[in-house]
């Protein structure tokens, strides 16, 4: 019923042909009148951005454990798979600014 109602709903259509896919149901379609449609909607579309993030991570994971890397441990290795699947930029800069020299005596 929910489908029907949807597709007889002219501003919705419009909506729909307007908008991208993910932000329609997540901002048009409302918990209240449509909540099987929007719960199914947002379950399918969360399904492929954590398949892309699994694949990403074990390819990132071949790279980082290789045979010269085997011996490495699971802390080691999820810390270092952390690194490099982040997407944030380190400030080089500010980093060498805060760092505190030892001299030798």
């Amino acid at each position: 019923m929910q489908i029907i109602d949807l597709q007889n709903n002219t501003i919705l259509k419009e909506k729909y042909n307007n908008v991208e896919l993910s932000i329609f149901y997540s901002k048009y379609i409302d918990t209240e009148t449509y909540p099987n449609l929007r719960n199914n909607a947002l379950r399918m579309m969360s399904l492929f951005g954590s398949t892309y993030t699994c694949e990403h991570i074990f390819s990132r994971m071949k790279i980082v454990k290789s045979k010269t890397r085997a011996r490495l441990t699971d802390i080691h290795l999820e810390n270092s798979l952390r690194i490099a699947s982040s997407q944030i930029q380190p400030n080089i800069k500010k980093l060498v600014r805060e760092k505190h020299c030892q001299f030798s005596h």
